[in-house]
């Protein structure tokens, strides 16, 4: 398929069984309007319809070639869940994110796109909603203050927060929970997001 101006003058009708046959597509638009711009991407179509090609982006669909990412992450030495968001710098320098997953226990493989450039790991850690007067709150749920102190906190009772905001606590010890509201809470420290790489990949 092939697109061509600022917006596309030539349109190509495929039949659903080919298109869902084919898999991947190779998409290749042009520009000519200055400054002039090309961009070709593998593309994948699951369904019928109308698709947008970002030509500045490269946005529209999953680029590049399937593979995996063996993450790991420790907090003070200790194996920690986190998120994991994936950034590729290619050749051309524009920058993608390639993928992102958990690390349940402390480690997992997440699944990545990649175009053959190097692959940075971020972990990033549970930031939580910031504090609202009278909020419903569920177990599990992690409450910021509104004045960043390097806690958070985790909600170990189900309930709702306080009319005001509390006079907020560090952990302590073993680190008991304490009423917050009507609900309950520990104390958790906020560890900002850490980089590492370029990472190895293994491609699929």
């Amino acid at each position: 398929m092939f697109f061509f101006g600022s917006e596309f003058t030539a349109v190509r009708s495929v039949d659903l069984a080919t298109l869902l046959a084919q898999g991947e597509w190779l998409v290749y638009a042009v520009d000519n309007e200055l400054p002039r711009r090309t961009r070709a991407a593998y593309l994948r179509f699951e369904a019928s319809g109308v698709y947008t090609f970002n030509i500045t982006s490269g946005e529209g669909g999953a680029a590049g070639e399937p593979a995996q990412v063996s993450a790991r992450v420790r907090l003070e030495r200790v194996p920690a869940s986190r998120d994991v968001v994936l950034l590729e710098r290619p050749a051309d320098g524009e920058w993608r994110l390639a993928g992102y997953g958990p690390t349940p226990g402390g480690s997992g493989d997440i699944d990545v796109r990649v175009v053959g450039g190097d692959v940075y790991a971020i972990g990033v850690d549970d930031y939580g909603v910031q504090f609202v007067a009278d909020l419903a709150v569920q177990v599990g749920q992690r409450i910021r203050p509104t004045q960043y102190s390097g806690w958070v906190y985790e909600i170990t009772d189900a309930g709702q927060l306080p009319s005001t905001e509390p006079e907020w606590w560090a952990a302590v010890g073993e680190n008991p929970s304490r009423p917050l509201g009507t609900a309950r809470a520990v104390a958790r420290r906020y560890f900002q997001p850490i980089a590492h790489g370029p990472v190895p990949i293994e491609v699929i």
